[in-house]
Formats: C-alpha cells, sequence, structure tokens
C-alpha cells in the first residue's frame, strides 16, 4: 500500500481508518460530459489522460440517455456504454441499457499513468437524444 490505496487486484485488501480515507478522499475524479441533441446513432466519448506517477480507480460509472424532443420521451431510449484503457484497446466495461445504467464496482477499475481512460455512450433509438456520461473515481 505505498500508493496509500489498497490494492484491490491481487489477494490484497485493507480497512482504512477515517484518517487515512480522509487524505485519499482529497484526490477524487469527477469526470462528466454531456450532449444535446445527439443524433440516432450517433456517439459522446470521455477521454482522460491519467498523469504520469498516478493511478486513475474507477468505482462508479453512470450513462443516461432522454429524448431530445419531448414527444420522443415515451419511446424506447436504446444505449450501448463502454469503458476502455485506450492505451492497451482493452474494453474493460460493456453494457447496454433502457434509458441508462449506473453501476458502483466492489472492486474499482484501475488505469495506469500515461494511459487513456476512455468512455463512449452510443444513441441506439431511432431520434434524437440528450446523453450524459458521469465517471466517479480516485487519483492517487
Amino acid at each position: 500500500m505505498s500508493s496509500g490505496y489498497p490494492d484491490f487486484y491481487g489477494d490484497k485488501a485493507e480497512v482504512m481508518t477515517r484518517a487515512d480515507w480522509a487524505t485519499i478522499k482529497g484526490t477524487q475524479k469527477i469526470l462528466e460530459y454531456g450532449k444535446d441533441p445527439l443524433a440516432a446513432g450517433g456517439f459522446v466519448d470521455l477521454t482522460y489522460n491519467v498523469p504520469a506517477g498516478k493511478v486513475l480507480y474507477i468505482v462508479q460509472y453512470s450513462a443516461s440517455m432522454i429524448g431530445y424532443a419531448a414527444g420522443d420521451r415515451e419511446l424506447i431510449q436504446s444505449l450501448l456504454f463502454e469503458i476502455e484503457d485506450a492505451t492497451t484497446y482493452e474494453t474493460l466495461i460493456q453494457q447496454s441499457g433502457q434509458g441508462g445504467i449506473n453501476s458502483s464496482l466492489l472492486s474499482p477499475l484501475k488505469i495506469p499513468g500515461g494511459h487513456t481512460f476512455y468512455s463512449i455512450a452510443q444513441n441506439f433509438s431511432n431520434h434524437s437524444e440528450t446523453v450524459d456520461i458521469v465517471i466517479i473515481g480516485f487519483e492517487v
């Protein structure tokens, strides 16, 4: 635990005191991007370059979509969501949803320093949408 953050990969984990957690909490990262209108078949993407010497731990993600026109909000709001390590071309999460998806991870996704985090939400509906992506994590 030289970084001050537990190693969730492997069989190491640690219970932390409030004081320990308070120091780590100061590095919280919230990455967010939205677009409206997003045409049918279109996508929004969110890219973040993790600084060298740091590690980005993703603990929660969400993507939401709602019809851009009020009359389309009763229709299907279908989306595809992905999180990737763009440096290694590894897909870490791929999920589809109706109107959105949201997940809190039991074990954080780890993006090493010097790598590029990439997330995408694609509109699979037949009409324009308002789309938002939110990624929550810690950079240590």
